[in-house]
């Protein structure tokens, strides 16, 4: 510490400035690069990721809210599959059970969530009521576990 200060006392005052000046630079630059910079991206992502669970969470609202209708003459567990094996998604209904209240457990493992959110409005246009919706996510973007319980 003390070679710092005789080397900056024995400097001339427009060194001295010019030292102080570039220390100040790299200071601020370090400052703009390193830290605003990087703080500003994970803030963009966070407002993406916070846009994209909003709109998830719209969707779902939606088809909860539309789930209320009467059930149709055809068998939940044929309409269900039906439509993934249609979508080419039918490895992925691992179990149907039936509770004790009579109704169907249907759980599907790793299916992308845009075929899940298709089979939720195949159901609603056929009128079948689901009474639970679990959605879980999965290691891989846009794919999901879930479970649904038909009346």
């Amino acid at each position: 510490m003390q070679n710092i200060k005789e080397y900056f006392s024995q400097l001339s005052k427009r060194d001295r400035i010019l030292l102080i000046f570039a220390v100040t630079l790299i200071t601020f630059v370090f400052f703009k690069v390193f830290l605003i910079d990087g703080l500003n991206e994970k803030n963009t992502k966070l407002v993406k990721k916070s846009i994209t669970i909003s709109q998830q969470q719209s969707t779902m609202s939606t088809l909860s809210a539309n789930s209320n209708t009467a059930s149709s003459g055809n068998s939940s567990n044929q309409i269900v599959s039906t439509f993934l094996k249609q979508k080419n998604a039918s490895k992925t209904l691992k179990q149907i059970r039936t509770t004790n209240d009579g109704s169907q457990r249907f759980e599907i493992e790793g299916i992308e969530f845009t075929i899940l959110v298709q089979l939720l409005s195949s159901l609603d246009e056929k009128s079948l009521n689901y009474s639970n919706l679990q959605i879980k996510k999965t290691k891989l973007n846009g794919v999901v576990d879930a479970t649904i319980t038909m009346l």
